[in-house]
């Protein structure tokens, strides 16, 4: 799903850019009444309570520059924020490299954080407004809570590179702790805390401070560090065939309409084989299916392919295809055993459904009427639509009629 530099933050900076105008304009509208109210012709409150009027005026008069500088000030970045952020980009691109830096590091993001966030996501990058950095680079991911500074109740996330560059945004009430926890698992080498223990190691450090120190090596005893979350992996796991493709198939808008946690439709399950996986995979499955273990897990299953196949609802048999997904790449399943648990519900679906469209706006209209609270709802509608309109598209290069049970026999010798 293609990200857009320019559709994401204008409006940002846009908004930014019109709260420092209403506030210029109060402060310099206040400040201009008070005056003529205190020095003009007055009226009896501003001669019986002089030094009221007096320091209100006064008030007014420091605030209005203030409030003027602030208005130019966000004037100045809505105009410039593109310049600065390429500037950014560079300094990690090499003196030959001629492309336009923001489509280079559009070409590499692969979403909004959750969907709804001001933080892009790529496998090389990471995007705040109006700033840039390298995933490889990061050796620090700090936040501040800012109430201890003002009565803002926003966290600041600030991240460190190797060079000691910063790029800082200040998260939403209640949202900075998802934010923060997700970037730090999803780069385990590097440092985290309050910000203030950054300043400590760097006056610690003196001079010449060694910040590739900040680093904590990964663990030896996994399988290697996943490119894409930046976390050991557990298991390799690319898909084998075309019956763990039209497996992904059936769940597909799940999970391109969910790219923070990092789905693709090139590994078993949906997912890589990840400590950050694993660890996700049985986070949605204890909240809301309260699933933690195997047997928990086919009996969800078994109930949602019964009553999906009983209502003709697609998006019950598509989550039972898309829960054992995740119960593989919990743990809980064996690769093998994704495959036979998995044929059930396949079988369900061709039953049901006469072709991948049909399964997914069913799925989407149940969906959708469960979902009405979320913001982030219209968000499987848009990756179902660009999946039908891609002609390479998982969906328009998947045969929906294939022999599932021929399919899921090749799958098992080609794991032998």
């Amino acid at each position: 799903m293609a990200v857009s530099i320019a559709k994401v933050y204008r409006p940002w900076f846009l908004r930014r850019f019109v709260s420092a105008l209403l506030w210029a304009a109060v402060w310099c509208g206040g400040g201009i009444a008070a005056i003529e109210f205190f020095y003009g012709p007055g009226t009896g409150f501003a001669q019986t309570h002089p030094y009221l009027m007096g320091g209100l005026t006064a008030v007014f008069l420091v605030a209005a520059p203030v409030s003027l500088g602030f208005f130019l000030a966000r004037l100045l970045t809505l105009f410039r924020w593109r310049g600065r952020l390429r500037k950014q980009i560079r300094r990690y691109l090499s003196p030959e490299e001629t492309r336009d830096p923001l489509a280079l590091v559009e070409a590499d993001l692969k979403c909004q954080l959750f969907g709804v966030s001001e933080i892009l996501l790529g496998r090389d990058w990471v995007v705040f407004p109006g700033q840039a950095m390298k995933r490889d680079a990061i050796v620090g991911v700090y936040t501040t809570d800012l109430s201890r500074f003002s009565l803002s109740k926003r966290t600041r996330i600030t991240l460190v590179d190797e060079a000691g560059e910063l790029i800082s945004y200040e998260s939403r009430p209640g949202s900075a702790g998802a934010e923060a926890d997700f970037l730090r698992a999803t780069h385990p080498d590097a440092a985290r805390g309050d910000f203030r223990e950054y300043t400590f190691f760097l006056q610690k450090e003196g001079d010449r401070p060694d910040r590739r120190k900040l680093r904590t090596p990964a663990k030896t005893t996994y399988l290697g560090v996943s490119k894409w979350d930046r976390n050991p992996i557990l298991e390799e796991n690319p898909i084998s065939g075309r019956y763990e493709r039209w497996l992904l198939a059936s769940y597909a808008p799940y999970i391109l309409a969910d790219p923070y946690r990092h789905g693709d439709f090139d590994h078993a399950g949906g997912w890589e084989r990840t400590v950050l996986q694993e660890r996700i995979a049985r986070f949605v499955l204890d909240d809301p299916w309260e699933v933690r273990n195997k047997e928990e897990l086919l009996e969800t299953v078994e109930h949602l392919v019964t009553t999906g196949e009983q209502l003709r609802d697609g998006w019950q048999l598509g989550r039972a295809t898309m829960v054992l997904g995740f119960g593989y790449i919990a743990g809980y399943l064996t690769r093998r055993e994704l495959l036979v648990f998995s044929l059930p519900a396949g079988e369900a679906i061709q039953r049901t459904f006469s072709g991948w469209e049909e399964l997914h706006e069913s799925y989407l209209k149940s969906y959708e009427e469960w979902s009405k609270k979320y913001k982030s709802r219209n968000l499987r509608r848009q990756a179902y639509e660009g999946l039908i309109r891609d002609p390479a598209s998982i969906l328009n290069t998947t045969p929906f009629g294939m022999d599932l049970r021929a399919a899921c026999r090749e799958a098992e010798v080609g794991l032998e």
